[in-house]
């Protein structure tokens, strides 16, 4: 359909699908590509680890270690807009933080 918009929320969480970026307390994020992808994927798996968001997002296996800085550059974008992280990681896995 044209001019259809898919939005996922997900607590003070927006994901717009057409603008490929999220809205978080209603502030713009302003995602990389690649920022998106990895937010998109914890979204809508709950949780993940390191190797799942390898093969869910699309990195080449040689750029795994790049899952972690863009994970530390989504939680500054958080920080700035809502004095928490976003995403954390606990027993080998990542996933949103459910007190956002």
């Amino acid at each position: 359909m044209i001019g259809e918009i898919a939005l996922i929320t997900v607590g003070f969480l927006v994901i717009d699908e057409s603008a490929r970026d999220a809205l978080y307390l209603g502030y713009q994020m302003k995602l990389t590509p690649a920022e998106y992808r990895i937010l998109r994927e914890l979204v809508s798996a709950s949780c993940a680890g390191i190797d799942e968001l390898v093969e869910r997002c699309g990195f080449a296996e040689k750029k795994r270690n790049n899952i972690s800085v863009h994970i530390c550059a989504i939680n500054r974008k958080a920080e700035r807009i809502g004095k928490r992280k976003l995403i954390l990681f606990e027993n080998q896995k990542y996933h949103i933080n459910e007190f956002m």
